[in-house]
């Protein structure tokens, strides 16, 4: 049953709880991810459905963890390691639903979480969309990025006729034209950013840029 099934997601995503030190809570997190990514092909639809309500919890437990350690340098590095190298990982040809699941729920959770962060912080958590922004190969995910992670979150809602605001785009507090400038600074960079992938930071800044003149304007 559904009910039993989601309060079992609870009970395993919470168990984070029971490990005393954060490299051990984030062993945990990571095991669960790499367990998802390598078995994920083997679920049928009915029980993938069923797991990416687990990944949700999974990933804000994720957050929990680095709220509870202030955000230190540690618990950032480690955070953005984790889904960079594992969860988003650019060398993957073909993403699988797992990363784009992160990518729906991913500044929706840290706003749940979170609530008001500074733009440091802001910059370091976005990290792991960036860089498969900048070298990811599938195109699908990097537009998915852009429109369901960032756009979606951070500004009016493009979906919506009429330009609804984002429930929760006040959540997050962060310099948006600094953000803007950012991007721009790596899509130009021959270090950090592949030359095909140039296409979606230019998109994002120009987007978020448009974004940012009509919240403006309201």
């Amino acid at each position: 049953k559904m009910l039993n099934q989601q309060t079992l997601s609870k009970v395993l995503s919470q168990l984070t709880s029971d490990f005393t030190g954060f490299a051990q809570k984030m062993l945990y997190i990571e095991c669960y991810f790499v367990t998802m990514l390598r078995e994920w092909t083997g679920l049928d639809n009915h029980r993938q459905d069923k797991y990416l309500y687990l990944t949700r919890l999974m990933f804000k437990e994720s957050i929990k963890i680095l709220k509870e350690h202030e955000f230190s340098s540690q618990s950032l590095n480690s955070f953005v390691t984790l889904f960079t190298e594992i969860v988003l990982n650019t060398k993957s040809a073909q993403a699988s639903s797992i990363d784009f699941h992160v990518a729906d729920v991913f500044f929706e959770e840290i706003a749940k979480v979170c609530g008001h962060i500074d733009h440091e912080i802001f910059t370091k958590l976005s990290q792991p969309l960036l860089n498969y922004l900048c070298f990811g190969c599938d195109k699908n995910l990097c537009n998915h990025i852009i429109d369901s992670s960032f756009l979606e979150l951070h500004g009016l809602d493009i979906y919506k006729e009429g330009g609804a605001l984002n429930k929760h785009v006040n959540d997050l507090h962060f310099d948006r034209c600094q953000f803007v400038e950012a991007i721009n600074a790596i899509a130009i960079s021959e270090k950090e950013c592949n030359e095909s992938n140039r296409k979606y930071l230019y998109r994002l800044a120009k987007e978020m840029k448009k974004q940012t003149s009509q919240l403006g304007a309201l």
